[in-house]
């Protein structure tokens, strides 16, 4: 996937979401703040500029810069910490992105195309310093066991630019409550899979296409559904009220989990919430992060709009083309063979794995057309 087809499945404004959960406590406020400031390493044209002079794609990008913090790390304890993408699908994209550059050259790419992005759109930010000083104070706060990703960020160098600053501690702090939101849902007895069908659901979203954004199979999806069925979660293929409670019981649990952030933030809170707020529509405006709410709430990797862009498998509600995961990394996306496309995920990935990458991009592709900044809808916390 290049970022033209990034553009084409997540960046559509959807006209008709208001606020997707309504949950709006303090842990969350500052998340969704924060959330476009630290995912700029996903989204911007800057990151992946970085990451194709390099050989890679969206995906491999995505997958390779964010578990960078963890080292060398086995792919399979990667998807672990990713926790809800199919694990085959997480180590394929590991693997192939690993065969195109090393350690080094990611975190470097990583940081650089960050801050191009926010010198960008916030080149004169007041208050740049001040806000982050407070963030990463509070981030230290929290207790690193059991939190893998929040672990390996924080155990980087504080970056002296202060872009660079503002936007890595934004990322130790998503890293921390994703990391929490995942001990939430285990000790809420659901997996991977059964976390994102409830969490399609509370956001807003139909049966199966966020879940089906992350590599699962029809055939997992429907397994999982039977089994929050059988637990009393789902009513057909809806939230039953024991799956919102449970659902929002696992939100809860997170924001707990947040508590020593927020005690350290202190009467701090309301205004960093509503500086990050600003400079994270700024990006927004930029069209450096998807204008929908719902992919907001959702996390970094959420659900194509229905019938926008790659869909994501055959069967799904929203499938009209070409899944995202079948596109290796180093193809244009146009065309593949049939017999290349495996009926299983693993076999898909182990495929995806053994390609050689691209050669790196002297001057990375742009297929798409600038969009004007007021083609942009910012979008305030989604819930």
């Amino acid at each position: 996937m290049d970022y033209s087809e990034a553009r084409a499945a997540f960046f559509a404004p959807r006209s008709d979401a208001g606020p997707a959960t309504g949950w709006q406590s303090p842990a969350r406020r500052l998340r969704d703040a924060l959330e476009p400031l630290a995912a700029v390493s996903f989204w911007a044209e800057p990151a992946y500029d970085a990451y194709a002079a390099l050989g890679l794609d969206f995906l491999t990008g995505y997958v390779w810069s964010r578990s960078s913090v963890l080292g060398l790390a086995d792919p399979s304890v990667v998807a672990a910490t990713f926790g809800v993408f199919e694990p085959a699908a997480v180590a394929g994209l590991l693997t192939a992105a690993r065969a195109s550059c090393s350690l080094e050259q990611i975190r470097s790419a990583r940081e650089q195309g960050a801050v191009r992005a926010l010198r960008e759109v916030l080149p004169d930010a007041g208050g740049l310093t001040a806000t982050t000083a407070l963030l990463r104070d509070a981030a230290t706060r929290a207790d690193v066991m059991g939190r893998p990703l929040f672990a390996g960020a924080l155990g980087r160098p504080d970056p002296q630019d202060p872009h660079a600053a503002l936007w890595h501690t934004a990322t130790v702090l998503r890293e921390c409550r994703g990391d929490s939101h995942l001990a939430a849902c285990v000790a809420a007895g659901l997996t991977g899979l059964e976390a994102n069908l409830l969490t399609e659901l509370w956001v807003g979203y139909a049966p199966q296409t966020y879940a089906g954004s992350r590599a699962w199979s029809a055939e997992a999806m429907a397994a999982a559904q039977a089994a929050l069925r059988s637990r009393g979660l789902l009513d057909t293929d809806q939230l039953s009220p024991a799956g919102r409670a449970l659902r929002e019981r696992v939100e809860q649990t997170t924001d707990v989990a947040m508590a020593p952030v927020l005690s350290a933030l202190g009467g701090h809170l309301d205004a960093v919430v509503h500086q990050c707020a600003q400079w994270s529509a700024a990006l927004i405006d930029r069209g450096w992060f998807p204008p929908d709410p719902y992919k907001r709430a959702a996390g970094a990797r959420g659900a194509a709009q229905e019938g926008v862009g790659p869909p994501r498998r055959a069967g799904s509600p929203t499938c009209t083309g070409r899944p995202w995961w079948r596109t290796p990394p180093g193809h244009d996306g146009r065309s593949r063979p049939a017999s290349a496309i495996s009926s299983t995920s693993s076999r898909r990935w182990t495929a995806t794995a053994s390609r050689t990458p691209a050669a790196p991009a002297t001057t990375p592709s742009r297929r798409w057309p600038r969009s004007p900044s007021s083609s942009m809808t910012p979008a305030g916390p989604a819930r």
